[in-house]
């Protein structure tokens, strides 16, 4: 339980949120002091990526995410808290790409429903010639539910690019 404990501690130091030194007369250890870094990650607690715990539960908050977005996630989570923010963006870039790929076949399954047609060769251009095809079209509850999802999962990675330079 100690070395759980002390290797915690390190982690702090490591990560950027503690640093050695409380002021000029003390500048050494024992004493530290809570960084510019630490004081923004305990503003957003609950939400900063380098509290993965809590990170997650606030996506989990909203709803699951599909298995392959999570595993992404997580192991994004890993990286920036190990201070590799390039892997980490990759990493979200991977479980954005899985929650893209869950709503393009939401709104895929919805045109179905509504037998909406789609020309890939017209594109859009296609889609505003269908007359009402606006008021026949509505997103399905999981495609809904992924946009969610994308946007606070994004959110994260302004944290990631700004540490990130």
């Amino acid at each position: 339980m100690e070395q759980a404990l002390l290797t915690q501690f390190q982690e702090f130091f490591r990560t950027g949120y503690l640093a050695w030194g409380y002021n000029i007369s003390n500048p050494e250890p024992p004493f530290f002091h809570l960084t510019e870094q630490g004081r923004k990650t305990l503003a957003q607690l609950s939400r900063d990526p380098g509290n993965p715990a809590g990170y997650l539960r606030r996506i989990d908050a909203i709803d699951s995410i599909n298995p392959i977005s999570r595993s992404y996630l997580e192991e994004a989570l890993r990286c920036y808290v190990a201070d590799l923010y390039k892997a980490g963006a990759v990493m979200i870039g991977g479980a954005a790409e899985s929650l893209i790929i869950e709503l393009r076949r939401g709104i895929r399954q919805a045109y179905r429903q509504r037998s909406i047609t789609f020309e890939r060769s017209q594109g859009l251009a296609s889609l505003q010639n269908i007359e009402g095809a606006e008021s026949r079209f509505r997103p399905t509850e999981a495609a809904v539910r992924s946009i969610s999802q994308l946007r606070i999962l994004l959110a994260g990675v302004h944290a990631t690019n700004s540490r990130c330079s």
